[in-house]
């Protein structure tokens, strides 16, 4: 067996309009900018991230290392910016003329701020209903993620929930990459060797691609996880375990997959 397994890596990361200036200090420091600082020492480490407007616009006016970092791996196309709703609204339950305003304004703000196109959207709380393909129509994006459990309810095999599907409103078509709930588990709080038996496995499967998207908080905001996945190296273990099986596994961007399938 020659052909690598993908993992189609997402983070996502959000703190709601108006919390706490506590909150969004604690994120910075334990969580948000410590990712992008090991991320950068991994410039063979490619995906996906996820931030909604009230994080754009607190580190706009609190931490300009961030937006530096951001910009320095999406320049050196290390990372996929994902777009959606500025601030994190969930799209079936508002307006169509809304729902344009907000990912107008997410698309605008990405575009000026780091030269990026965004390729696909966040499904705020992972919430869908079958008009959505139409409703964000017009704005270039291509594909959104949902948790694999939505696959499985609508009655499809666990043995076929992988890779992305195609659905329609229409005539608008959007592709969506069912989320592996195992490995949110397994991401960040086992070993990561375990991730990596978990992948090997499903690639002896016949599995070309496995998708996580997850919230970026477990990386050093949730409780334990600044000290895990940060101080004692989970993140870097995880790093260094991806590369040194770069012969059958990838870690990538969702838009890598749309790319190549």
């Amino acid at each position: 067996m020659s052909e690598k397994i993908s993992l189609a890596f997402c983070v996502h990361s959000h703190q709601p309009v108006g919390n706490f200036p506590s909150v969004f200090e604690k994120g910075a420091k334990d969580c948000y900018l410590p990712l992008l600082r090991i991320l950068a020492e991994y410039p063979d480490i490619t995906l996906t991230l996820h931030y909604t407007g009230p994080l754009w616009e607190w580190f706009e006016g609190h931490e300009p290392e961030f937006h530096t970092l951001l910009k320095t791996l999406v320049d050196r196309s290390q990372v996929e910016l994902m777009g959606g709703g500025f601030y994190e609204p969930i799209m079936t339950v508002i307006p169509e003329a809304d729902a344009h305003d907000q990912l107008r304004f997410m698309n605008d703000y990405l575009k000026r701020r780091f030269g990026a196109t965004p390729r696909g959207m966040w499904c705020a709380e992972r919430i869908w209903d079958p008009g959505i393909p139409k409703k964000v129509a017009g704005f270039g994006l291509e594909y959104t993620l949902l948790d694999d459990s939505h696959f499985l309810s609508a009655g499809l095999s666990p043995d076929y929930v992988h890779g992305y599907f195609i659905t329609e409103r229409e005539g608008y078509n959007l592709k969506v990459f069912p989320i592996d709930m195992r490995l949110r588990y397994l991401i960040p709080f086992r070993q990561p060797h375990e991730v990596i038996d978990y992948l090997l496995e499903k690639r002896r499967r016949g599995v070309k691609i496995l998708t996580y998207g997850d919230d970026g908080e477990k990386f050093g905001m949730w409780p334990g996880t600044h000290q895990w996945v940060i101080k004692e190296g989970w993140l870097r273990k995880f790093f260094d375990e991806i590369l040194r099986h770069s012969s059958e596994i990838e870690l990538v961007p969702l838009q890598h997959v749309i790319d190549r399938y």
